[in-house]
């Protein structure tokens, strides 16, 4: 996940892209759906000790549960997307992707008006790739550092990956 994100960042919007998502088999790449079929839903944690971070989740491929992420990320402020039904083939159109994206634009816009620029956003992304690229697109010059974080599948730990806007070139 956090090398597509970084994809996205390479793959910028000064750049005419069309990100797609596999439905199905890999040689289909055309849209299944043609209107927005994904049921979007935001979930506030609130920050239980004061943090210079926050946890922004795209949970559409699965969803993690409130333990971990208070376990992973103890006490910080949680800002979660997800959607009723998670499963890796939940982006079925172009609609859908573009309304993931609205909603984690919001957030971002949101998280930098409540807490400053100086604030460092921690992205645990859960979801499919189309997502995760765009994702990665979306990240502007004003908007604060975003760390990537990753799961080590054997030991099932989350661990930073990638940092964005901040001290990747450090």
């Amino acid at each position: 996940q956090p090398l597509l994100f970084k994809l996205g960042t390479l793959l910028n919007r000064n750049y005419n892209v069309d990100v797609r998502q596999p439905q199905g088999s890999i040689d289909q790449w055309h849209w299944s759906e043609t209107k927005k079929t994904i049921n979007l839903k935001q979930i506030s944690l609130p920050e239980l000790i004061p943090q210079s971070s926050v946890v922004l989740t795209l949970e559409l491929s699965a969803r993690l549960s409130e333990e971990e992420l208070r376990k992973v990320f103890r006490g910080h402020a949680v800002y979660r997307i997800t959607c009723a039904e998670c499963n890796p083939m939940v982006i079925r159109c172009k609609a859908d992707l573009q309304a993931v994206m609205e909603q984690y634009r919001v957030i971002l816009n949101r998280i930098r008006a409540e807490r400053g620029y100086d604030v460092q956003i921690l992205l645990v992304p859960i979801a499919p790739a189309s997502v995760t690229i765009e994702a990665g697109r979306q990240v502007m010059k004003g908007d604060p550092q975003v760390v990537v974080y990753d799961r080590n599948y054997q030991t099932k730990e989350w661990t930073e990956a990638l940092v964005f806007n901040g001290e990747e070139n450090a």
